[in-house]
């Protein structure tokens, strides 16, 4: 199994080598996770953001800035990006199955048997390849607001931006991605919309397309086969030039947020994955902590891409400590301020559950004053 997935690896990056990989992992974060509604079920999901991680990672690691963006045909890129998901798909089914047994080999050569803390670290590491978005929306929020919010001044002068304007640039990025996206899906339906019954017609009528055009193609198969051709193309149209979809400028999110061109840029460069850093003894395979998790964003010259937007919430107050801790005076307002919030939160969230606690039979007609004996 270890060479099945040393092979799948070393493929994984001959297809980065080849490929322009910015606009190869640009398009694997705007489709490797576009799910039908109608049939989607999370617990038979198995494209996780950490694949995306992982992938860009690896591009990374080779020089995902210095790749090289070559004119390539959306058709191949698209095949070299399916490819590359599913290569990674496999490293991680593998390593998933590795790890615990390589951690219980290692544990057996110096004790007899692993304990109960040997058997957590194993599951911890684990759920660290695939868990993310282990907090809502608006409780992350809550919680990075109520920690950072009153040490402001500090978070500008040390870091360049506050967590309420890092949220505020966040969500101008997101935003930008689905107006673009939005908008090239519309220019793909009108650019095939009708196209199914023009070839009908024309096989109908007996006409012959054009030699060596896509309509000639579309007519010389079965009409079932067609259609998937036709959405084929559309798909393919929709994410070119993933790259240009997908990535952001300084002063792209600054018009849209009203905020200086400063702000957004250290905004960007806070959370940028410096490629110097990787190392491939540690980062070759996905096991533990990876490093996008607290610096998601990949800067390709002047532009910033982030391969795996919804993971952005869970890096802001982890990432912004780090960044604190850098000044002992303000990493020690920020501990006074953060101890506050919990207790402050934990007694009003315990209060609640008092309440609940508190009804009585007639629920139903509303909450009924907390009991005094609760209070003492």
């Amino acid at each position: 199994m270890e060479e099945r997935r040393d092979q799948a690896r070393a493929r994984l990056l001959e297809i980065l080598r080849e490929a322009s990989r910015p606009d190869l992992v640009a398009q694997a974060a705007l489709t490797y996770q576009i799910n039908d509604p109608e049939t989607f079920k999370e617990s038979e999901n198995e494209r996780q953001p950490s694949h995306l991680e992982y992938l860009a990672l690896q591009a990374a690691g080779i020089g995902l800035a210095a790749g090289i963006r070559v004119d390539t045909l959306p058709a191949k890129l698209t095949s070299q990006t399916g490819e590359a998901m599913h290569l990674v798909q496999e490293i991680f089914a593998m390593s998933q199955v590795l790890l615990p047994v390589r951690s219980a080999r290692d544990v057996l050569k110096v004790k007899d048997e692993p304990s109960t803390l040997d058997e957590l670290q194993i599951g911890a590491r684990l759920h660290s390849m695939t868990v993310r978005g282990s907090g809502y929306v608006e409780h992350l929020d809550r919680v990075a607001s109520g920690c950072l919010d009153p040490i402001e001044d500090d978070c500008r002068r040390l870091l360049g931006f506050t967590a309420r304007e890092a949220i505020q640039l966040y969500d101008a990025l997101e935003s930008l991605w689905h107006s673009r996206v939005q908008e090239k899906a519309e220019d793909a339906y009108e650019m095939v919309r009708g196209l199914p019954e023009f070839i009908k017609r024309m096989r109908r009528k007996g006409n012959k397309a054009p030699e060596g055009s896509p309509l000639e193609m579309l007519a010389s198969v079965p009409p079932t086969q067609a259609k998937k051709a036709i959405a084929g193309m559309q798909f393919t149209a929709m994410f070119s030039d993933s790259f240009a979809t997908a990535s952001v400028a300084p002063q792209e999110l600054a018009d849209i947020t009203g905020l200086d061109l400063e702000t957004a840029t250290t905004f960007l460069q806070a959370f940028t994955f410096d490629e110097g850093d990787y190392d491939e003894n540690f980062q070759a395979y996905p096991y533990g902590s990876l490093p996008p998790t607290l610096t998601p964003i990949y800067a390709v010259g002047d532009r910033y891409l982030m391969p795996t937007p919804g993971t952005f919430r869970e890096a802001l107050r982890p990432r912004m400590e780090d960044l604190l801790k850098a000044d002992e005076d303000a990493w020690g307002r920020y501990l006074d301020v953060r101890s506050r919030f919990v207790e402050d939160e934990s007694t009003r969230y315990s209060y609640r559950c008092c309440q609940v606690v508190s009804l009585g039979p007639d629920w139903r007609g509303g909450l009924r004053p907390p009991r005094e004996s609760w209070m003492d």
